[in-house]
C-alpha cells in the first residue's frame, strides 16, 4: 500500500507544469498558461484572432510573425502557415537566424499552435528578455493543427504524408481535383507554384471544400 502511495505521489510531482527556462515537460491546463501570461505581461489570443492575422503574414508584412516553439519533428508535420520554427529548448541557438529576418522590436509575435503550450510560453519569455514588446500567446480556442484550418508542412512532412497515401494536388489544378470527388477523409498535399501565396490560396479553397486535413508545401516535390 505504501509503495502504491509513493508511486502515485511521484507521478503527481512529475505531472506538474514546469516554467523554468528551457523546454517544459508537461502540458498544463489553459488557465495555468493564462495566469502565466498575466504574470509576464503577455497577451493571450484565440483562434479567430490568430487567423485574422494570417493574411498579413502571407503578404510578408513585417508587422506580424508566427512562431512555432515545438521540436522540428512536430513542426515538419503541420504548423500555422508561414510560422517560423524556434524550438524553445534551442532558442539561443536559433535566435540569430530569426534576427537576420529583420523584424522590428515591436513586431507582433504570436507563438503557439492552439494548445495551452508551455513551450510557446517559454519562447515568448525569451523574446521578452531580448527586448521584443508585442508578444501574444495563442493558447485558446480549437487547436490549429486538428482540422481548424489548413496547415503548412516542410518537405520532410510532405513526403511522409505522400508516402502514407496522401493525395498530391497542384495549385493550378484545384478545380479539377474538386470535380473528382476524392474522399474528404484523405490527407491532401498542395504544392506546385513558385509563388507561396498561390499555394496558400489553393490550400484554403480545398480546405473550405471540406478537406479538413489539407497541407501546403511551398517547394517542388
Amino acid at each position: 500500500m505504501f509503495k502504491k502511495f509513493v508511486t502515485i505521489l511521484l507521478f503527481s510531482f512529475f505531472a506538474l507544469p514546469l516554467f523554468a527556462e528551457g523546454p517544459s515537460i508537461a502540458l498544463p491546463p489553459a488557465q495555468v498558461i493564462l495566469n502565466e501570461c498575466a504574470a509576464n505581461n503577455l497577451t493571450p489570443v484565440d483562434f479567430a484572432y490568430a487567423k485574422s492575422k494570417l493574411p498579413d503574414a502571407i503578404e510578408g508584412k513585417k508587422t506580424i510573425v508566427f512562431v512555432d516553439a515545438r521540436p522540428a519533428r512536430n513542426y515538419d508535420m503541420g504548423h500555422i502557415p508561414t510560422a517560423i520554427n524556434i524550438y524553445d529548448a534551442k532558442f539561443d541557438r536559433l535566435f540569430p537566424e530569426f534576427q537576420k529576418l529583420g523584424y522590428p522590436m515591436d513586431v507582433e509575435i504570436i507563438a503557439g499552435v492552439g494548445r495551452p503550450c508551455p513551450m510557446s510560453l517559454n519562447d515568448l519569455k525569451q523574446f521578452k528578455a531580448k527586448g521584443y514588446t508585442n508578444l501574444k500567446a495563442f493558447v485558446k480556442g480549437p487547436v490549429w493543427v486538428e482540422g481548424a484550418f489548413y496547415q503548412e508542412v516542410t518537405e520532410k512532412g510532405a513526403k511522409k504524408y505522400l508516402a502514407d497515401g496522401a493525395v498530391l494536388v497542384k495549385s493550378t489544378e484545384v478545380d479539377k481535383f474538386l470535380s473528382e470527388g476524392v474522399d474528404k477523409g484523405k490527407n491532401i498535399v498542395v504544392t506546385g507554384s513558385s509563388n507561396p501565396k498561390e499555394n496558400y490560396a489553393a490550400a484554403e479553397k480545398i480546405f473550405n471544400a471540406g478537406y479538413k486535413m489539407t497541407f501546403v508545401f511551398n517547394g517542388n516535390l
